[in-house]
């Protein structure tokens, strides 16, 4: 019998509750290395608040019969002009052997059930510049319709603007 591939095994996607705030704090720490056991409570607390019309919240993926996260996104709705919402993730966050694509692309997915259920006319996903490549595989997927891609030079100049 052949092996299983990493992307071949399902990835179940659901809101992060108050339970799941251990489990998730590992996932967090890769992006925020200084982030204290006690900083993640506090915030995870309000992204776990149990509410009917909810303004942010969290997302784990977890490989099929997993209980540890392999997969972390931290959205928020945030109102448009005219009234409209829109649903922003702005963290994606994922630790697996494998390909992290399958796991980004079950949140993605999930994403946008969650951005129907609250009403958003789009989702704006926050991918991190040195990972552009992820960039188009959303564009690629048909999850994102346009890719804007913004930088700024920290380096001293050469010469003032005049």
């Amino acid at each position: 019998m052949a092996p299983r591939r990493a992307n071949a095994i399902p990835i179940q996607v659901e809101p992060m509750g108050r339970h799941d705030l251990l489990v998730a704090y590992p996932l967090m720490r890769l992006k925020t290395p200084s982030m204290t056991p006690g900083d993640w409570m506090r915030t995870a607390r309000v992204l776990t608040r149990e509410n009917e019309n909810p303004t942010q919240g969290g997302l784990l993926a977890r490989y099929e019969g997993a209980r540890a996260p392999c997969g972390l996104a931290i959205y928020r709705r945030e109102a448009k002009r005219g009234g409209k919402t829109r649903l922003i993730v702005d963290s994606i966050i994922v630790a697996t052997c494998g390909a992290s694509w399958p796991v980004v692309h079950a949140i993605a997915a999930e994403s946008v059930r969650v951005a129907a259920r609250l009403g958003c006319v789009e989702t704006e996903y926050h991918i991190a510049a040195q990972d552009m490549a992820m960039a188009f595989e959303f564009h690629a997927a048909g999850i994102a319709d346009e890719i804007v891609v913004l930088q700024k030079n920290h380096r001293p100049m050469e010469q003032p603007f005049s």
